[in-house]
């Protein structure tokens, strides 16, 4: 036996579905765990604690001044805020003799209450009580950090409800004032009468409070406060992006409203509010819900309407393509399956029929007829078309009737939901390697671990969502493209380059068309048998494949068959949960892997047609 063989295979491992992966590096793992981690969530495969620890080891198997680099580049370019935090704790307790340290925390901390959020973490990690014993290095960065912020900024995030205050923190850390004025600012931090800053917060509390006579002049008030802070120009982005559904609610006039699109908007305001992608999905996703929500006459929602009309004309596109092949029989017995693909009333007249599908029939439910697939046409069955064309006419025109019934009775909404479509498309100006020439496909993972649990604490939005935001954003940039969706199985969709946030929200309807296993393969083998050749293809997942068909089948196998097609072609792994192992070797010239939520991902696209990857961008940084 050689031993040549062990070598050479030496970093093969599986993941947590038991399928062949390939081990990273501790740098790639580090990586791909701390830009895909927003806290201590929990993740599907692992547990939010475990993650932690991953990392407090990841921290020590690596050069000092990487993770330092990493935790600028979380936090200034991925616009991260508790994961560098955390990063800066567990390099603290590792790396002493010099000012490596001090000099990240004073990079890393841009606002004002991560001061506090620091420190809490730090008690957090060396599981003190107290205090009494903080790293002189984080003390140092810390009290440099002091000296950045003025009264409005410290008043802002003034928050006395937590374990650690910015009263504790200037005691422990003893900042020394530039001058007088920051010294008259601190006497103010430790007396507590730092002067109530002017937020949307405090005004809507104070107009809350003076409203009590009625609710009618409760909400006069919170309209004229909200109407006061998108005139004043001091709400924030990110403060406006979160109420744009209050603001709806509360009736602002049609100027303020135009007001906040326009601020929505520009393009400068966009990159100036480091957003990340799926900030804009989450907002639009609330206001589409005023729309899609609301029932028609008889009992039916908007996504509803929506998603019977795409099935009839799914069924339609089969018969017209020849397969209405059928013959119309009557039973006696009655079938209450929840799988229908075709609607079974509309108003008050009904559609008596069903489809076959995967060598089974479907009964219409209610209903006292069923189509059966038979190798000749008779005229019932032209005569059912013909009548599905006629109820699919009408059950648009309610549909488009019901859109402007929504848009007269919430007027702001439309252009809001414009606005909110121009914002994220300034999100992906620039990047570079994509040209009409150039031929790419994307392919979004909606396996079950994609769909369980949130990014965020306090967030809805999930990895299933940012893989499809991603990959419509890339579609927008690109002219030649081929999108779809996997799970059980590739299938591909076709949308319009231009609504972004629309084209997310309609392939989220669709997820349970595809299955949720995680057989990546299978895009491969589909441009296998077509002998389609790609130039770049991009999965949009969390890297854990495996075969669920027990075929033997791996993205490694197919990627090696496909080369023989498409030489020249690259694949990009775009690593949305960070689990520290590749489906694929990542020691190919033709394999990248790229991870992260913000739309800083596509940087690295630029940085890969360069010669450089992730790890090497984040060396360049200088600490």
């Amino acid at each position: 036996m050689s031993y040549n063989s062990k070598l050479c295979y030496n970093d093969l491992t599986t993941n947590h579905e038991n399928a062949v992966s390939w081990r990273m590096t501790p740098e790639w793992e580090l990586y791909t765990t701390v830009v895909t981690t927003m806290g201590t969530e929990n993740k599907f495969y692992e547990s939010g604690d475990n993650r932690v620890r991953r990392i407090a080891d990841l921290v020590r198997k690596v050069d000092p001044g990487f993770v330092a680099s990493l935790a600028i580049y979380a936090r200034e370019e991925m616009h991260l805020r508790s994961v560098p935090l955390l990063l800066l704790v567990e390099l603290a307790q590792c790396h002493r003799d010099d000012s490596l340290v001090s000099r990240a925390v004073s990079r890393v901390v841009q606002r004002a209450d991560e001061i506090t959020e620091l420190l809490m973490c730090y008690q957090w990690r060396m599981g003190r009580n107290k205090l009494n014993k903080l790293s002189s290095q984080i003390r140092k960065g810390l009290a440099e950090s002091f000296n950045r912020f003025d009264e409005y900024q410290f008043a802002k995030y003034n928050r006395t409800n937590r374990k650690v205050t910015l009263r504790d923190a200037l005691l422990l850390v003893h900042p020394k004032p530039k001058d007088e004025k920051q010294a008259e600012i601190f006497r103010k931090i430790l007396k507590g009468t730092l002067e109530t800053p002017y937020t949307w917060e405090t005004e809507l509390s104070a107009a809350g409070k003076l409203a009590t006579e009625s609710k009618k002049r409760k909400s006069e008030a919170k309209q004229e406060v909200w109407r006061q802070l998108v005139r004043s120009g001091r709400l924030g982005y990110m403060a406006m992006l979160r109420n744009l559904r209050n603001m709806i609610d509360c009736g602002l006039d049609e100027e303020t409203m135009q007001m906040v699109c326009d601020r929505l908007a520009a393009p400068n305001e966009v990159r100036k509010s480091k957003q990340l992608p799926f900030r804009f999905l989450s907002a639009y996703m609330e206001l589409a819900d005023i729309i899609e929500m609301h029932p028609l006459k008889f009992k039916w929602t908007l996504f509803e309407v929506r998603s019977r009309i795409e099935k009839m004309e799914t069924v339609l596109n089969k018969w017209k393509n020849g397969d209405y092949k059928v013959r119309v029989r009557k039973i006696k017995r009655y079938n209450s399956l929840s799988d229908l693909c075709i609607i079974n009333r509309i108003g008050r007249k009904s559609v008596p029929f069903a489809v076959k599908l995967s060598g089974t029939t479907r009964h219409s439910r209610r209903k006292e007829y069923v189509i059966v697939h038979r190798d000749v046409p008779t005229k019932k069955n032209l005569v059912k078309q013909k009548q599905v064309e006629k109820l699919l006419y009408g059950l648009k025109r309610r549909m488009k009737a019901l859109e402007k019934a929504m848009y007269r009775k919430h007027p702001a909404i439309l252009p809001v939901l414009k606005a909110l479509e121009k914002a994220v498309c300034h999100t992906v100006d620039n990047i570079a390697g994509f040209d009409e020439n150039t031929k790419v496909l994307l392919a979004s993972d909606t396996s079950g671990s994609m769909f369980w649990g949130s990014i965020g604490a306090n967030s809805l939005v999930k990895c299933y969502h940012v893989g499809l935001l991603l990959s419509m954003l890339m579609r927008h940039k690109c002219k030649n493209v081929v999108a779809g969706m996997f799970g059980d199985v590739w299938k591909e969709y076709d949308f319009s380059s231009d609504n972004i946030l629309q084209n997310t929200i309609d392939l989220i309807s669709k997820c349970g068309e595809v299955g949720y296993s995680t057989n990546g393969y299978k895009v491969i083998n589909c441009l296998i048998g077509n002998k389609r050749v790609i130039d770049k293809v991009m999965l949009f997942t969390d890297c854990e494949l495996w075969d669920s068909y027990s075929g033997g089948d791996s993205l490694a196998k197919s990627w090696a068959r496909y080369k023989r097609i498409a030489p020249n072609a690259k694949l990009y792994l775009f690593n949305l949960a960070g689990y520290g192992t590749n489906p694929i070797d990542m020691k190919r010239d033709d394999v990248f892997c790229i991870s992260g939520w913000s739309d800083k991902v596509f940087d690295i696209l630029a940085a890969l047609e360069h010669g450089e990857n992730a790890i090497d961008k984040i060396r360049r940084i200088v600490v």
